[in-house]
């Protein structure tokens, strides 16, 4: 039988004159204009472009080749939905689905998101969802490597609700002991790119925790995140820069996994697990 990977994402206009249909598309209503014009002005800021479908792209082709079987991307926001990247691999002979979201933490508003999705699609054809892979040994080592001896480091992560947000944490938790176990950093933990919802959401966040760091250089290890886009480019990269140059931190980010050799090797390690937990053949 015929197994395929659905690799899922969250999806990102390409192109800022893209704003307001993607707006429409994540709300599910009329955006308004000062929303639209925001969008293309963090947009504008970071070139005009966001390259997350692109990276998933070669995401995709570089996992069909290490699994030997076809990979499919899907995304909740733009591009090809979940729904359609499963017709596809249907209509290509898929007879078994791997869901893969591309994010290594269970919360119920990312990978128990995508998972609702994927068991909605897939329907009445066999298929298995990858589990979080918080601690899988390639992701630590992706992070690991960039990060000096005995330095301070500020890992970051997309800030949640904090209700219902303990295993989210948790597996954020996890992700950063191990990498310190490894590496022997002094770690901070701080939260980004939350939206102007009301409620109660995790934090610190790192406009509020960038004026106790000690003064010097600040890594800053985005490891709630696995590849390149707005909350990267604009969030960090103009954002939270110009905070910390302001307090005369010298801001260092590490790149991100993108489509790396070793982090092709997590997601290959995830999907395997699952498959094997299925009781499918490779």
């Amino acid at each position: 039988m015929k197994t395929a990977v659905i690799l899922m994402a969250y999806g990102s206009p390409e192109r800022s004159d893209q704003a307001e249909p993607y707006l429409r598309r994540l709300l599910g209503r009329e955006p308004s204009p000062e929303g639209v014009a925001d969008l293309k002005r963090r947009y504008d800021l970071i070139g005009g472009r966001s390259p997350l479908n692109d990276i998933v792209d070669q995401q995709a082709q570089s996992l069909s080749q290490k699994l030997a079987m076809p990979v499919y991307p899907g995304y909740r926001f733009w591009g090809d939905t979940i729904e359609q990247a499963v017709g596809k691999a249907r209509s290509d002979g898929a007879e078994r689905l791997v869901g893969l979201a591309l994010t290594p933490y269970e919360s119920t508003r990312a990978l128990g998101a995508y998972r609702r999705d994927f068991i909605a699609a897939a329907g009445a054809t066999p298929h298995v969802m990858v589990g979080p892979w918080p601690t899988e040994p390639n992701w630590i080592q992706c992070w690991s490597d960039l990060i000096p001896a005995k330095s301070t480091v500020l890992f970051t992560a997309h800030s949640l609700p904090v209700a219902g947000s303990e295993t989210y944490m948790g597996g954020l938790n996890a992700c950063i002991n191990a990498i310190v176990s490894r590496s022997g950093v002094e770690p901070r933990l701080a939260f980004q790119s939350r939206p102007p919802s009301p409620g109660s959401w995790l934090g610190p966040t790192v406009e509020e925790i960038l004026p106790t760091l000690p003064k010097g250089e600040v890594l800053v290890a985005p490891i709630g995140f696995v590849c390149d886009h707005l909350e990267i480019l604009y969030d960090l990269d103009f954002l939270h820069r110009r905070q910390a140059e302001s307090l005369g931190l010298k801001w260092t980010r590490l790149p991100m996994p993108n489509a790396k050799p070793i982090f092709i090797e997590a997601l290959v390690a995830a999907a395997k697990e699952a498959i094997d937990h299925a009781g499918w053949p490779a």
